[in-house]
């Protein structure tokens, strides 16, 4: 079985929490989430966040700390899925 690496961020800004939601074509289509995803090879798991991040909100940002101190496994028949999330607030460019 393979093991998939994610990462994401919350994105947190005035008491406010964004949170995305899933394509039509994704494979929970409208569930609401945190941005985030696949872990590339070499990566770590903060810079994966940051450019998850940045792909789909296009927003810069900077980690503040970790808010899920577990790691999630989430095992499907073909892979597991590993997630780990970190607390973000938005850069001020």
């Amino acid at each position: 079985m393979n093991i998939v690496l994610m990462s994401g961020a919350c994105v947190v800004k005035d008491n406010k929490t964004l949170l995305l939601q899933q394509a039509k074509t994704a494979r929970h289509p409208g569930k609401w989430g945190p941005p985030g995803g696949r872990v590339k090879d070499g990566e770590s798991m903060i810079d994966a966040a940051l450019r998850e991040v940045k792909e789909e909100t296009n927003l810069d940002i900077k980690i503040r700390g970790l808010v899920q101190a577990g790691i999630k496994r989430q095992s499907f028949s073909d892979h597991s899925i590993l997630f780990r999330s970190a607390q973000a607030k938005r850069s001020k460019n």
